[in-house]
């Protein structure tokens, strides 16, 4: 199970000795936000398709702006019961 308070995305964090850096500046001046994210979903055939509310914790770093989150479980099984990854595309026979 995800945690939704975890930030070890490692696009985003590096270790430097026992504090979390920023990987694309390596300043260590980053916050915790509450956020509220709509996530739609891409393409024409999806332009009905409602959006999903995502409520994460974001990590910004207050020194180039670089954030990411982690989506909550249930919004990302939900997230992953509405996509279709490779079904739009024809079949090879």
């Amino acid at each position: 199970m995800l945690s939704q308070n975890r930030f070890t995305d490692p696009l985003l964090l590096s270790r430097k000795e026992t504090q979390l850096s920023c990987k694309e500046c390596g300043s260590d001046k980053q916050a915790k936000f509450t956020a509220e994210i709509a996530v739609h979903f891409p393409g024409r055939s999806n332009l009905n398709k409602p959006h999903v509310l995502v409520f994460p914790q974001i990590l910004v770093c207050l020194n180039c702006g670089i954030a990411g989150f982690i989506v909550p479980e249930s919004q990302l099984r939900i997230l992953s019961n509405e996509t279709n990854l490779g079904q739009d595309e024809p079949q090879k026979a």
